[in-house]
């Protein structure tokens, strides 16, 4: 049933305006009017078994994916006797059919070229996922191009989950005339068929045309016009590596998105650097040697695979911008002081509550489902939602109070339920939800003083990223309220970590061109780079003596992220602590206890860890389908992360240091993320 204009759905999104009409259905813009936010609604018009399954996958499909350059779905739901709707990010933009017939000519090469990367970073996730997922209808019509320049790739009608050895057949669904390769008119796909549909595509952009469809090509009826032969200013060597991409027979084409990538950059190298931005999620997946935004100036280097929507953008030489962003730095430190901007914590009596918990025996197996019903009141009836926390395995342990800071069982983390980033307090058996932070331009990043009376955050803030460009380091005591900035710079100041004493605070900051770590000193009220080296390194955090930090870096031999550790003086050279054990890590976290590392993997349902006393490398496996941001409870016997598991968004887990007894903090359509356990 088509909906109409200003219709109220499901008691919550209004109908603004019809968007699109397509083949599996019609998309809307809406207004959520529980969070105040614009979003898109998709309505299956067609009432078969076949679209319904096929609408009901793209829902699911969608759900699980966390990548900055793809739309985000919010909520999928059946009204009997009306329809079916799946609610989603709304994207604003063009797209580049449309950006295409509105020039008149075609796209210059190298913004083609970078459009490409970023694609390609976004289909190396959806195929890295298990099982993969295949989009099936890429085409200059399903690519978005926002007006703060992100790229995004849309309409997963067609996508299919994929198993290598396995035929996918593509039951109810059909082929784009000139982009959907020979196997798909045959009903089987695998990730080579994304890899024409991107070839076509860029055809598309180059020539201005589409190219002839490939069962004509197949058959003999017809031949591929050269790109060159359209458009004479682009370099053979594109055309090569495009047309490769576009070979009738899977064979022929490029066998993985990554080989497609490393060619592109080599027929098309970069010189100038751009800068990056990612989403949410998860978790994104992108390498910091390419952009998933179409900035000024292009980026340099050959990409390598990354991770869900993780940018490495501080992988790139930024030797010009180094030198006058810190020469910059040095002549503002010089004149202006943090110390007018100095916050000294004042520690606040907190009493222990009683855990979630209980102790059970291992054996027989038990599962315990456990509703804490938040009461809602005048001022939070719109924020506090039933929370549902789960025990997934049997418990063995309960969390205890450490001599640092008590440890009150409370947990600090970035919810968007209110429709912008903001920071929560809500206690480990998932009570006593209280909203921490109101910033206009959101707020994230929280990070506990030693003596849990105050937090730092970053702000502004857009939600689950890697890299903050623009934001800044605020200090708020939760006792009175009072918050303080403690950096002024507005480069990018972010991932703030406390040292054990109280009296410093390491964190990320951009201000030499570059993601490098410094120290502030909250007496002094000065920073000071960590090491005087041009290595990029983030993510700090101290040992628990504060005589070291371990912080990510691009691994010498392979450029992917890894972990080094430096004297807390930056003196000594860092050294590496992981090999070749791990891929790739991010976001590690030091036991209070001192005996372990944790830290994220860009492996799907594993963390990371490093057990110090024996130098062993061992993941934790758990439940969840995504996880991140893990961290470890006061007595270090906890670990505390955000991740996905059975329903749509990212909630709040905790879970024993070897990852039994999972249990669900939060439970909100909205995503929860970057938790951080109470002193």
């Amino acid at each position: 049933m088509r909906l109409d204009v200003n219709s109220l759905l499901r008691d919550r999104y209004r109908i603004l305006q019809k968007l699109v009409e397509s083949g599996m259905g019609i998309l809307y813009l809406a207004h959520d009017e529980a969070l105040n936010v614009d979003v898109a609604v998709k309505e299956n018009q067609y009432t078969t078994a076949g679209h319904s399954q096929q609408f009901h996958q793209e829902a699911t499909i969608l759900a699980r994916l966390r990548h900055p350059n793809l739309p985000r779905v919010i909520d999928h739901f059946v009204i009997e006797g009306q329809g079916e709707y799946l609610v989603m990010d709304y994207i604003k933009g063009m797209n580049l059919q449309e950006s295409l017939d509105s020039r008149g000519n075609p796209l210059p090469e190298s913004e083609v070229v970078k459009i490409a990367a970023i694609i390609c970073d976004a289909l190396e996730y959806l195929h890295s996922r298990k099982p993969a997922i295949l989009h099936q209808d890429l085409k200059p019509a399903n690519l978005i191009i926002t007006p703060g320049g992100d790229v995004m790739l849309v309409d997963f009608g067609l996508a299919k989950p994929y198993e290598r050895g396995k035929v996918v057949k593509n039951g109810v669904q059909g082929v784009t005339a000139g982009y959907s390769p020979i196997e798909q008119y045959k009903q089987y796909t695998d990730v080579r068929s994304d890899i024409y549909a991107l070839g076509t595509t860029l055809y598309t952009l180059l020539t201005g045309q589409i190219p002839i469809e490939a069962i004509e090509r197949a058959i003999g009826d017809d031949e591929l016009q050269p790109i060159k032969q359209i458009n004479p200013n682009i370099s053979k060597s594109l055309q090569e590596v495009i047309e490769k991409a576009m070979a009738v027979m899977a064979e022929d084409r490029f066998q993985s998105v990554n080989d497609f990538k490393l060619k592109l950059f080599e027929a098309h190298p970069f010189h100038n650097t751009s800068k990056n931005k990612s989403r949410s999620s998860e978790k994104r997946v992108q390498n910091e040697q390419t952009t998933n935004r179409l900035p000024a100036d292009p980026a340099q280097g050959t990409p390598k695979a990354r991770k869900k929507k993780r940018a490495w953008l501080w992988l790139l030489p930024l030797i010009a911008v180094v030198f006058t962003a810190l020469a910059t730095a040095v002549i503002y430190l010089t004149n202006q002081s943090w110390g007018e901007r100095l916050f000294h914590p004042s520690r606040i009596e907190t009493q222990p509550i009683s855990t979630v918990v209980e102790q059970i025996e291992p054996s027989p197996p038990a599962t315990q489902i456990l509703t804490a019903q938040l009461s809602a009141t005048a001022d939070n009836k719109d924020i506090l939602p039933t929370v549902m926390a789960t025990h997934i395995q049997t418990a063995t342990k309960t969390p205890q109070g450490t001599p640092q800071g008590g440890g009150v069982g409370q947990i600090a983390f970035v919810s968007e339920r209110t429709g912008s980033p903001q920071i929560f307090l809500i206690n480990v058996d998932g009570s006593g939800l209280v909203q921490v932070t109101s910033e206009r331009e959101g707020a994230c990043q929280p990070e506990w003083s030693p003596d849990g009376s105050s937090l730092a955050y970053i702000s502004p803030c857009e939600g689950n990223n890697e890299s903050y460009k623009g934001a800044s380091i605020f200090v708020i005591n939760i006792e009175n309220g009072d918050t303080h900035q403690i950096s002024t710079l507005g480069s990018g100041d972010y991932d703030p970590a406390w040292s054990p004493d109280g009296g410093q605070l390491a964190f990320t900051s951009l201000q030499t061109g570059r993601p490098q770590v410094f120290i502030y000193d909250f007496e002094s009220g000065e920073a000071h780079r960590l090491m005087n080296r041009t290595m990029v390194n983030r993510t700090p955090a101290w040992s628990p003596d504060g005589s070291q930090i371990v912080f990510v870096t691009p691994n010498p031999d392979n450029n992917l992220p890894t972990l080094f550790i430096v004297d807390s003086a930056g003196q000594e050279n860092p050294r590496t602590i992981l090999g070749s054990a791990f891929k790739e890590t991010f976001r590690p976290d030091w036991s209070p206890e001192g005996d372990m590392i944790v830290f994220d993997l860009a492996e799907e349902g594993q963390i990371g860890s490093k057990v110090l006393p024996n130098q062993q490398n061992v993941p934790i496996n758990t439940p969840l389908e995504i996880v991140e941001n893990p961290g470890f409870s006061p007595d270090s016997q906890w670990l505390i992360c955000n991740g996905i598991m059975d329903v749509a968004g990212q909630d709040i887990f905790m879970m024993l240091r070897s990852g039994a007894g999972l249990t669900r903090l939060t439970d909100n359509p909205s995503d929860d993320y970057q938790p951080v356990w109470r002193p």
